[in-house]
């Protein structure tokens, strides 16, 4: 399947920080007030699209002896990122605590939605489980990408933007507005012969996503040969007709005709599979958490109480990501899927 694995485009909060040669990191593009929001944003869309939700199509290539080396790296570097990005809460450290809080929010994706791939090839690897009818288009990636667009697009809003900035905002959006292109033209090749006409709108809805970046892609260029204000301004502008556009895709695809069924598991198969969205799902509920006291520190930095939290929240973190370490490797041990290819 051309294009299946997306994960990089996740990290759109990383891509969005542009790098600089101050602080030995990452530079500070945008407020970090701002930045706690978009983190929020991503985690509570990411855990809802995938965690609440079972998928009818897989994410990724990779299998689940590939899902569970991933998690327990990740959790590993997550914990670590998230001891530097506290320690980024004093006066003067605005670039640094957004570059840490970017690296966050990706590994935090990362795990999110190898969480996701592994309950669905656990779901489609037991036998006596009925396999999934997949969706004419991935939600989840219609989902993530109006929110990175969305958020690119915030971000010519939030003051002064550099050139080096302009181009970290220009590779998101080219990014995800291709992974979103990809998904059109695969469900119209997957309809093309029994559905011609429904097969036909989404090729017309991939042409109108390029015509329509082709605008924004000339405002771009025009602020980066002369960078100012107005110029600027005109690159949210021209971001809107994008977004209502994946708005519409969005309604369109979510006709029950377009919309897959996930796997049917077994009881003893769901009994595995539930510890794992819990332990993900309780991770990403505590880093929300734990961001809005920091976002609380930020603005009011004599606030005590939210001190605390973070540190009883960063716990709450390690906690859950022990859980879904324990969950991966119980429903590895029971051999209960056919042969991992890897």
């Amino acid at each position: 399947m051309a294009g299946l694995d997306t994960r990089g485009a996740s990290d759109f909060i990383g891509m969005l920080q542009a790098f600089g040669q101050q602080g030995n990191g990452r530079v500070a593009a945008q407020d970090p007030v701002a930045l706690c929001t978009d983190t929020i944003k991503t985690t509570q869309m990411a855990a809802d699209s995938l965690l609440l939700r079972d998928r009818d199509v897989p994410l990724s290539q990779q299998p689940y002896s590939g899902c569970c080396d991933t998690i327990v790296a990740k959790r590993k570097e997550l914990t670590l990122a998230i001891e530097a990005l506290a320690a980024q809460l004093g006066p003067g450290n605005a670039e640094r605590l957004c570059g840490h809080l970017a690296e966050v929010t990706g590994i935090l994706c990362i795990i999110i939605e190898t969480t996701a791939q592994a309950v669905y090839m656990v779901s489609e690897k037991t036998p006596g489980c009925v396999k999934a009818v997949p969706s004419a288009i991935d939600a989840y990636v219609l989902h993530r990408g109006r929110l990175a667009i969305e958020t690119a697009a915030n971000a010519c809003s939030r003051g002064r933007v550099e050139k080096d900035q302009m181009m970290a905002i220009a590779a998101v959006f080219a990014t995800h507005l291709e992974v979103i292109r990809e998904q059109c033209l695969n469900a119209s090749k997957n309809l093309a012969e029994g559905s011609p006409m429904e097969a036909s709108q989404f090729t017309a809805l991939a042409k109108s996503l390029g015509g329509n970046a082709s605008v924004l892609v000339t405002s771009i260029k025009a602020f980066v040969a002369h960078p100012d204000a107005e110029k600027q301004a005109a690159v949210p502008i021209f971001a809107k007709p994008v977004l209502a556009l994946i708005d519409a895709l969005i309604a369109f695809s979510s006709a029950d005709k377009f919309v897959g069924t996930p796997p049917q598991v077994k009881r003893e198969v769901a009994d595995y599979i539930k510890p794992m969205q819990a332990g993900a799902l309780s991770a990403a509920s505590a880093m929300t958490l734990l961001v809005a006291s920091m976002k609380v520190v930020l603005t009011n930095p004599a606030d005590t109480k939210s001190l605390q939290q973070i540190v009883s929240y960063t716990q709450s973190i390690n906690v859950a990501l022990d859980s879904l370490v324990t969950a991966m490797k119980s429903a590895r041990d029971a051999k209960m899927m056919y042969e991992d290819p890897s």
